[in-house]
């Protein structure tokens, strides 16, 4: 995979790879029209691989500062305005727009982490029951 080779640093880019190899199986299997039992065998296995694969990112990202990217937190910033001022009764105005960039600026980006705690990836493993 040129496209996606060595952009990032070599602790994260090989297991990135692999993370983007296994969700590819995954992902293949699980739209199938048609299963046998090898490839239901196959998709549970390949569940498995990718929920270990995907600890083992989440356990080497703390290593790292992860942060929203300014042009999320802006944009999470105008989500919560447009939902309080729906609250009150009020139509979103062009006004209140400006005064959110200013304070998405000045507050300080909150360190991310990938939730494993999550539904969807504890319901990842029975998907093939689900079949």
């Amino acid at each position: 995979m040129p496209v996606i080779e060595e952009l990032l640093l070599e602790l994260l880019n090989t297991i990135i790879l692999d993370l983007l190899w296994i969700c590819t199986v995954w992902h293949a299997l699980a739209k199938l029209q048609v299963y046998t039992e090898s490839t239901l065998t196959v998709l549970k296995l390949s569940a498995t691989l990718l929920r270990l694969t995907t600890q083992q990112f989440a356990k080497k990202c703390k290593k790292h500062d992860i942060h929203k990217l300014p042009t999320e937190e802006s944009a999470q910033h105008h989500q919560k305005a447009r939902e309080q001022e729906k609250k009150n009764g009020k139509h979103p105005q062009s006004s209140s727009n400006s005064n959110l960039k200013g304070k998405a600026k000045e507050t300080r980006l909150k360190q991310k982490q990938l939730n494993l705690q999550m539904f969807k990836w504890h319901n990842l493993q029975h998907y093939v029951e689900a079949i």
